[in-house]
């Protein structure tokens, strides 16, 4: 240390392990028990509680630190997020935090970076590079949720700014792009829906929820992402698979924790060489299926009607147009209205 008055520290220190969760708050769960009883409160009570504070984001201590040194961490944990061989290079002054360069080996990859902090306008940045990593258990420490498999790399360009943790979030900007292979996506099993198109006249369901007991397997998935105020807009997806291409776009919320995406679905040309399970009959089909909704309860919907006017010009098309007229003519009723319709004008019915 040198100088008392406006002292400048450096260090280099070693951590065999830190657990940042232990010093950090914790939020209690909230809500109705069984038997409709909350903690504390009688059944039949009201339930409604205030809507917690946004946490404040108070930088102010950074403007008077100066501080210069590096900080090795055996295992590190901090959100339930789980790091070993952490390396950090830390210089500050005059309210500027940098940190470079960011290093630590997790969840089977490697995480290399930077990222800076401006005490005197409220800022963050971030640019990080996680290669070789298993995405699905870093996605299930974060959020608590099974949402995707896979082994492969994600790069973020990102940087955000303001006085709370909900401000950041919907103040977030930048770019993130994503490249991972040998996974899943969970909560839709697309290829059985794509085999349901053939059932659709006789009971299969247009909507549902999203279970994460279902998954959409994938060889190899690329995206980029631009994030502005919060939201990341994707217009690039690719997910390939022995049975299936999907292409995707859409948005995701950050800060409102929500969904609003779209995928198209095709059965590609080797299907039928694959063992696809009745779907090398719909080759030349695409069936959009959008997912909507807060990330802790998606919910997917299937575009029959568009299944219906590529019916005009596919082969798989034709096999549905006579199922539908052979239905007709035996009086039957297709227990989905918007499919039925839609073929029925296309057929002249």
């Amino acid at each position: 240390m040198h100088g008392f008055s406006a002292p400048r520290i450096g260090f280099d220190a070693d951590v065999d392990r830190l657990n940042l969760d232990r010093y950090l708050p914790s939020v209690a769960p909230t809500g109705a028990k069984e038997g409709g009883a909350t903690e504390g409160k009688p059944a039949g009570a009201s339930t409604l509680t205030p809507a917690p504070a946004d946490p404040k984001v108070d930088l102010s201590a950074l403007k008077s630190l100066k501080l210069a040194g590096e900080l090795r961490i055996g295992a590190l944990q901090v959100h339930n997020l789980k790091a070993s061989k952490v390396k950090v290079a830390v210089n500050s002054a005059g309210g500027h935090l940098d940190v470079a360069p960011l290093s630590a080996s997790l969840y089977q990859g490697a995480l290399n970076g930077t990222a800076k902090v401006d005490a005197n306008t409220n800022r963050v940045a971030a640019n990080l590079a996680l290669n070789g990593i298993s995405i699905g258990p870093l996605v299930k420490d974060l959020t608590g949720r099974d949402l995707i498999e896979g082994q492969g790399g994600l790069k973020l360009d990102i940087a955000t700014g303001g006085p709370t943790v909900g401000a950041m979030r919907h103040a977030l900007g930048g770019a993130a792009s994503l490249a991972l292979h040998d996974g899943a996506i969970r909560g839709i099993n697309i290829a059985q829906k794509l085999r349901e198109v053939k059932s659709a006249l006789s009971g299969a369901a247009q909507t549902g929820v999203a279970d994460q007991a279902q998954k959409t397997d994938f060889s190899e998935l690329t995206a980029t992402f631009a994030i502005k105020n919060g939201v990341a807009t994707n217009s690039d997806l690719l997910a390939k698979s022995p049975l299936l291409k999907v292409n995707g776009a859409g948005i995701i919320d950050i800060g409102a924790g929500a969904l609003d995406y779209t995928v198209q679905a095709s059965v590609v040309e080797t299907a039928a060489d694959q063992g696809g399970g009745g779907l090398a009959d719909l080759r030349g089909v695409t069936v959009p299926v959008h997912l909507s909704g807060p990330f802790a309860a998606l919910s997917y919907q299937l575009d029959w009607n568009s299944v219906a006017r590529q019916a005009i010009t596919t082969k798989a098309g034709e096999q549905l147009k006579n199922l539908l007229s052979n239905k007709l003519k035996k009086g039957a009723q297709p227990s989905n209205p918007n499919l039925g319709d839609a073929l029925k004008g296309l057929l002249g019915k």
